[in-house]
């Protein structure tokens, strides 16, 4: 890099919003500044679509212009983002025109939701700005394939939300099985960038049976679910699968470590369960590396029909740790594959239970075992999905796009 390059990052949550994706942004935004990079953020001064507002509408921290602009509070969820990303993409073509500083490239982020449509905006005014756009949820597909009138509706947008991602110079997805449902939209340059895990292990961390009942209790092996619950998110299957291994004399329960829309109808929902069912509230990083380290293997769900419009972050969160997962998805999604492909868990299919019984059996009755799988999750983690890898591989983007 011979001269400082300005970067815009746009993204509707920033620091110091206690969302996944805002810390990954966060600490995107630090590295590209240790490297050398200008980082202006656009962002809202909302922590999450219903929470309270941010008061600093400017602000720099570790080298990063942080602007954030007002967008109202709408406490309907379903509606809040679509009104909330209006409103915020407003206030962004707003600053754009008065906005004097010229940017190299724009990081786009896919929240707020359609921030595609800024892309021929953008274009104009700064026409050789480079648009980078990370998908994390794609829409309108993730509408889309709720089916109903709602589906019928956002899937008359498809030929707009080509048009506007055929304005960006690179699409990047989180994986295959969303580059194949981006391509139907667009043919401009791809790549793969995966969100890291905000716990990071070197090495892998062996927990005794004391710390392990510290956290979650008297069980001898435990499976977490640990963040958001969401759309595309189905745990019935979990508390099945831990039935089916309790009956045939392992004693295995389950932490639902859960936060977002449908956290606390879980919690009425199994309060019938709490001999194998543990529920643990949001907690600080320091409070999350003990927890996800003291299960001995992570649970992940992303419904079939679902597959492509995102990926869940807890596949990567899991193996930031060394463990193992077992996942309720598609065997044709990326996480599938890369079970897989990796040796890193098993896949759990409804009314499927043999298989992952026995993978978790071995985990239980073979230390050998158990060691290889959460080495094998540990070297695929660091080999392929670290905040160094995923950053260093932004960098190469950005300097073979801003140097075309």
């Amino acid at each position: 890099m011979n001269e400082k390059k300005n970067i815009l990052l746009l993204t509707q949550y920033f620091y110091p919003a206690a969302v996944i994706a805002s810390k990954l942004y966060f600490e995107l935004a630090q590295d590209l500044v240790k490297n050398g990079y200008d980082v202006t953020v656009y962002t809202s001064n909302r922590c999450h679509i219903s929470e309270d507002e941010i008061p600093e509408l400017t602000e720099e921290k570790d080298g990063i212009h942080i602007v954030r602009f007002p967008i109202p509070k709408v406490t309907k969820k379903f509606v809040a983002r679509f009104i909330q990303s209006y409103c915020l993409q407003k206030r962004i073509r707003a600053q754009f025109r008065r906005e004097q500083k010229q940017f190299d490239a724009a990081i786009v982020c896919s929240h707020p939701v359609f921030s595609y449509f800024l892309f021929p905006f953008f274009k104009k005014t700064q026409k050789n700005m480079k648009i980078l756009y990370w998908c994390f949820d794609l829409y309108p597909d993730a509408i889309i394939t709720l089916g109903g009138a709602i589906g019928k509706l956002f899937h008359l947008m498809r030929p707009f939300v080509s048009r506007a991602l055929n304005r960006a110079d690179a699409v990047v997805d989180l994986g295959v099985c969303m580059r194949k449902r981006l391509q139907a939209y667009t043919s401009v340059r791809n790549e793969t960038m995966t969100p890291w895990a905000l716990v990071e292990e070197k090495e892998l961390r062996p927990v005794s049976l004391e710390e392990k009942e510290k956290v979650f209790g008297k069980h001898k092996f435990f499976l977490i679910f640990s963040g958001s619950i969401t759309f595309g998110r189905d745990l019935d299957v979990f508390i099945e699968f831990v039935r089916y291994c309790r009956e045939r004399g392992l004693d295995v329960a389950l932490c639902i470590a859960g936060f977002g829309h449908f956290a606390d109808q879980l919690k009425q929902q199994y309060h019938d369960c709490t001999d194998y069912v543990v529920f643990l509230n949001y907690c600080d990083e320091t409070e999350l590396r003990r927890r996800l380290s003291a299960a001995d293997v992570h649970l992940l769900s992303f419904e079939d029909r679902a597959t492509g419009c995102a990926v869940p972050s807890k596949f990567f969160a899991a193996l930031g740790v060394g463990r193992p997962v077992l996942a309720a998805v598609s065997p044709e999604s990326c996480i599938g594959r890369w079970i897989e492909q990796y040796q890193v868990g098993a896949l759990l299919r409804k009314n499927e239970y043999e298989k992952p019984f026995q993978f978790v059996k071995k985990m239980f009755d073979d230390p050998d075992f158990a060691r290889k799988t959460q080495t094998n999750a540990l070297d695929a983690y660091h080999g392929e999905f670290s905040r160094e890898v995923v950053v260093t591989r932004w960098i190469k983007l950005i300097e073979e796009t801003t140097n075309d």
